[in-house]
């Protein structure tokens, strides 16, 4: 499980089936993305079930309802997100949620990509970026996801020569 924020979680199958996890993180509410997975502690967490594809054609039409949830989650408790592997689903979930707090996709995505690496589908970019009135195009969308990967930092952190921006005092 991965701290987005301090009340803030993403995870994955094996979180979402762990209670004493959950409990150790103070989790009160739980954003299940995956179609596949049962909502396994209802009655103990507060649950919404989003039952999304990967890609999910009706994602855009969800971003309310979840960013709702998880306001409400966040006002008195901590909320974990997650679908089966923490790749895709929920790491978009909480791309549009982050860009909900803050109003700015690529803001978003450089704190996401502060706390974890993901391969969020680029499917999931474009009806974002319609959502919070962003127009972007493919290379843009591809450039988002490598930052999301790790790559954009650690190619841009590389020097060009192994001693370049060493100092050896």
């Amino acid at each position: 499980m991965w701290e987005i924020l301090p009340d803030l979680f993403l995870g994955d199958r094996g979180d979402a089936c762990d209670r004493d996890r959950l409990r150790r993180r103070g989790i009160t509410h739980v954003v299940n993305c995956s179609k596949e997975l049962p909502c396994h502690f209802e009655g103990e967490f507060e649950y919404l079930w989003l039952r999304m594809d990967d890609p999910d054609p009706a994602f855009a039409d969800k971003i309310a309802a979840f960013c709702e949830f998880m306001d409400a989650g966040r006002k008195g408790g901590k909320v974990m997100v997650h679908c089966t592997g923490g790749v895709s689903r929920s790491p978009a979930v909480i791309l549009a949620y982050l860009c909900h707090l803050d109003g700015s996709l690529e803001r978003a995505v450089a704190r996401l990509s502060r706390a974890v690496q993901t391969g969020i589908d680029e499917d999931f970019f474009y009806p974002l970026a319609r959502f919070h009135s962003a127009e972007l195009g493919r290379s843009e969308i591809k450039a988002l996801q490598q930052r999301l990967l790790g790559r954009a930092e650690r190619q841009a952190q590389q020097p060009a020569h192994p001693r370049e921006g060493v100092n050896y005092d």
